[in-house]
């Protein structure tokens, strides 16, 4: 019994600090989904109603340029929701030039007096005691937008070794420099791996880091058995997968890691004027913002949905409350289209932990597996392709409510 309460009390404390970590902090800055993938999945056209984890917000505004009939991005953490409210009202009331600094350099000069004419009476009451408190801080300080948050300390962190200790900031500008997969892979392993490589294994087997970018030790745990070795050995492969087979030149996710900013090049769609153009004419009054977790969403609103985007946190579900996956799954049964299309990541290699996951459809019950059909070549084509290397495997499922 003794190690019954040892384990218990150990991972009650570490999922009490998980949850202290991003319930009261701004975790991501950015969304780390590669949204070239999920247009592909996801083939949104004008009838759609898109049901989304808002993250970062940047891949709600992409989806957006798509002009589906709907997005409703849903996030548990208020943090998160205020950053979108605030690249919503950004687009409505600012100039391009204006939110290129806010959101493209993540720095703006003047900002509290900008906010406060401007953007403030747009937001919802958290949303301005959010900004108003913490908005001059984040983006007219000394760090970039982009080094706030959780997830931006330990991009902070990771590039003040890069600069001061492991002096590598040459051959990382050199990246950006070569057009070919070729000559980057050659800078990578002639000047970058013998110091980068046991550094970044060192930094992503640590747990403050882990807590820091949302992957609590029971995921951690999960990650380690599915793969059969240390997470920061997992975390080896994919980063020599990002420096030798992704080109940096066209992946902004690797610009705002090692910059902080973005460039006009290599960006987010939504940054490029364009397409800032679209969202402030219009497209952009799609979007709602809700602060919930995706099952009290459709539980109490009557909406019917048909695409999902649940990033990773099937993940987090299946480790944390298992009964509440299973009650997720539900609620999204209930409220699907008969067309609806769910798209969905995973740090393991395979997902295994929706197999016992019963549903009733039409009173009768089902496992979800059997509602449920996977276009695998697509997934796995699609996840050879992205730019992040930050996940295991991608997943594309439609949704079979109706017999054949």
């Amino acid at each position: 019994m003794t190690g019954f309460f040892q384990v218990f009390s150990t991972d009650w404390l570490a999922g009490q600090i998980f949850t202290s970590i991003h319930q009261n902090n701004l975790t991501y800055t950015t969304a780390w989904e590669d949204p070239q993938l999920d247009r592909v999945a996801l083939d949104l056209s004008a009838e759609d109603t898109v049901l989304m984890i808002t993250s970062g917000g940047c891949n709600v505004l992409d989806y957006a340029l798509l002009s589906p009939q709907k997005i409703y991005a849903v996030d548990i953490n208020p943090h998160q929701s205020a950053l979108l409210e605030l690249k919503i009202a950004a687009i409505q009331k600012l100039d391009f030039e204006l939110f290129w600094q806010l959101f493209g350099r993540g720095h703006l000069p003047n900002f509290k007096e900008i906010y406060q004419q401007k953007l403030h009476h747009l937001l919802s009451p958290f949303s301005q005691k959010y900004w108003t408190k913490n908005g001059e801080k984040f983006f007219d300080g000394k760090k970039s937008f982009y080094r706030q948050g959780t997830s931006g300390l330990v991009i902070s962190f990771l590039n003040f070794t890069i600069d001061r200790v492991l002096k590598l900031r040459s051959y990382i500008d050199r990246l950006w420099e070569v057009d070919t997969i070729i000559e980057q892979r050659e800078i990578y392993e002639r000047h970058l791996r013998k110091k980068l490589k046991p550094f970044l294994r060192l930094l992503f087997s640590n747990d403050l880091t882990l807590w820091m970018n949302c992957v609590p030790p029971q995921q951690r745990q999960q990650v380690e058995l599915d793969f059969g070795c240390s997470i920061g050995e997992v975390y080896d492969r994919w980063n020599e997968e990002l420096f030798t087979t992704v080109l940096f030149n066209d992946n902004y996710f690797a610009r705002m890691i090692f910059y902080g900013e973005y460039a006009p090049n290599c960006c987010p769609e939504y940054l490029k004027p364009e397409n800032f153009a679209k969202l402030k004419q219009g497209l952009v009054n799609s979007i709602s913002v809700h602060t919930c977790n995706v099952e009290t969403f459709l539980s109490q609103n009557n909406v019917q949905i048909s695409r999902y985007v649940l990033l990773d946190h099937l993940d987090w579900l299946s480790t944390h409350d298992y009964e509440k996956l299973g009650s997720e799954w539900q609620a999204i049964i209930n409220r699907s289209t008969s067309n609806a299309r769910v798209i969905f990541r995973s740090m393991l290699s395979k997902v295994n932990y929706l197999d016992r996951i019963a549903v009733s459809i039409q009173g009768t019950k089902k496992n979800l597996n059997d509602c449920l059909v996977y276009d695998v070549g697509l997934a796995q084509e699609l996840h050879r392709q992205d730019r992040t290397h930050i996940y295991g495997s991608f997943y594309i499922a439609y949704i079979k409510i109706l017999e054949d």
